[in-house]
């Protein structure tokens, strides 16, 4: 397997990542359950989610040892905090958009660098191909957090119009998400 080692990420965890991620699939499959992805927000660039996303996929792929298999993802998983209904639309101020695209931009990287057998464009149409859960979601690290009362009315359109109709409604209408979780209320 090719080094995806860098200077914070030891050769060792990817290895041991691209083994677990071909056993879970493997599972999954036996059960037949979809797979999700790891965890992934939107950031690129070393040490940043859609980078060690687009490693780990970069890492599956070469795969010969495990049979890992990144097409067995289904699905992405992200971790998301604010309550503005505009963090989860379809523009390009999205947590969603941006973090498919920063995913694309890491994944063109590889390509580019001749670290995976796809092109830019193939990966493009794989991330695009996938929905998203946002499997943890709330207020609680808006700059200003609320407590579980502000949590409700910034969701009912009882506060600040900065947050439109609230992060739940956003998320119920919104296309690229299949699935969502709210975290937390705010723990005193």
């Amino acid at each position: 397997m090719r080094r995806w080692a860098s200077n914070n990420h030891a050769q060792q965890d990817f290895d041991d990542y691209v083994q677990a991620f071909a056993t879970i699939a493997a599972a999954a499959a036996a059960e037949n359950l979809q797979v999700i992805s790891p965890t992934v927000r939107k950031g690129t660039g070393e040490g940043q989610e859609a980078w060690w996303l687009a490693q780990f996929l970069g890492a599956c792929n070469e795969d010969t040892t495990y049979s890992c298999d990144e097409d067995a993802i289904a699905l992405f998983d992200l971790h998301n905090y604010n309550c503005k209904a505009s963090k989860w639309g379809t523009d390009s101020n999205s947590f969603l958009v941006q973090m498919k695209d920063d995913l694309k931009t890491e994944l063109a990287a590889l390509a580019a660098a001749g670290r995976t057998d796809r092109s830019a464009s193939e990966w493009a149409t794989w991330v695009d191909a996938r929905s998203i859960w946002v499997t943890e979601t709330s207020c609680n690290w808006e700059s200003n957090p609320p407590d579980n009362v502000g949590s409700c009315e910034r969701n009912a359109e009882k506060h600040d119009a900065a947050w439109g109709t609230g992060s739940v409604i956003a998320l119920d209408n919104s296309p690229m998400v299949s699935r969502w979780a709210w975290w937390t209320t705010f723990r005193v």
